[in-house]
């Protein structure tokens, strides 16, 4: 029998997604695997690239979509996590669902620890 020290430390990763570039989900995961985290990703945005470009095309996700893929996970017992990160969003209802399920995670767990990547601008502003 494993103890709670032999077992492989687990993520939730909460960012976006782009086709091109390495920014939010598709820069941390890889780097996260890499040193042995299993990693748990939502999708914020699925975007073709980075806000930077002049063009941008893609998807963004809802509050709804995201407060069911929370039910999901919360139905399976599988809110289980020892870091949670969140970085860019693409909405501010987003930020009210994430820090909802936050702190209901953190109160069946509190040993959990919350790193924010502070993603801020869009369009030359905050």
């Amino acid at each position: 029998m494993s103890n709670k020290s032999d077992r492989i430390p687990r993520v939730l990763s909460i960012q976006s997604h782009v086709v091109h570039g390495f920014v939010g989900n598709r820069c941390a995961a890889f780097i996260l695997q890499l040193y042995g985290f299993e990693v748990d990703i939502i999708n914020s945005v699925h975007f073709s690239n980075h806000t930077g470009y002049k063009t941008v095309k893609g998807s963004r996700l809802t509050a709804d979509e995201l407060r069911s893929i929370f039910q999901g996970l919360l139905a399976n017992e599988l809110l289980e996590y020892d870091y949670i990160l969140t970085g860019y969003m693409g909405s501010g209802e987003l930020l009210h669902v994430v820090a909802e399920h936050i702190r209901l995670i953190k109160s069946k767990s509190p040993h959990i620890k919350y790193i924010c990547d502070p993603v801020i601008g869009d369009d030359n502003k905050l």
